[in-house]
């Protein structure tokens, strides 16, 4: 199975009924295949239940998958994950939360605002203990990225 064919198809598809692909993934999920498509629009249970549809009868035209496999369609929603380094660039000044692969001033997680990419580095303005402090962040050393939502007002 070839998962970059499946979402540049999809994508092509999906864009021509007027939906936007954000983001495809395939995985066992409690012993079940499972094909994860994420839609990057504002949809309500009608809109989800479409997609579906129109996703499913897609793939059962296509040769991708052999086996029987389940089908999760959902939005992006709120917190969505930043899967590559170009969607971290174009959520710079943005409020997110970070997990490290290995830790950072002690830190293991950073949640705060993404003040500025450079050079496969992140710079991040997050609160401590009511202090305001940065922290340079190497982007190999992301486990997790997705956007958050500040309840504490780090920044005004």
């Amino acid at each position: 199975m070839d998962l970059k064919s499946i979402k540049d198809d999809l994508k092509a598809y999906l864009d021509g009924k007027g939906y936007h692909l954000y983001h495809v993934s395939y995985d066992k999920v409690e012993n079940e295949d499972t094909l994860h498509v994420e839609i990057d629009d504002h949809l309500d249970l009608n809109g989800i239940s479409e997609v579906s549809r129109l996703v499913s009868d897609y793939m059962d035209t296509k040769d991708y998958l052999k086996d029987r496999y389940l089908l999760d369609v959902s939005t992006v929603g709120l917190e969505r994950v930043l899967y590559s380094y170009d969607d971290v660039l174009e959520h710079i000044g943005d409020y997110v939360y970070i997990r490290l692969i290995r830790s950072l001033d002690g830190k293991k997680e950073v949640q705060g605002y993404l003040d500025m990419v450079s050079d496969q580095i992140l710079e991040v303005t997050y609160r401590d203990k009511n202090i305001e402090k940065r922290v340079d962040i190497p982007y190999e050393n992301i486990q997790l990225i997705r956007l958050a939502i500040d309840f504490k007002g780090v920044k005004k």
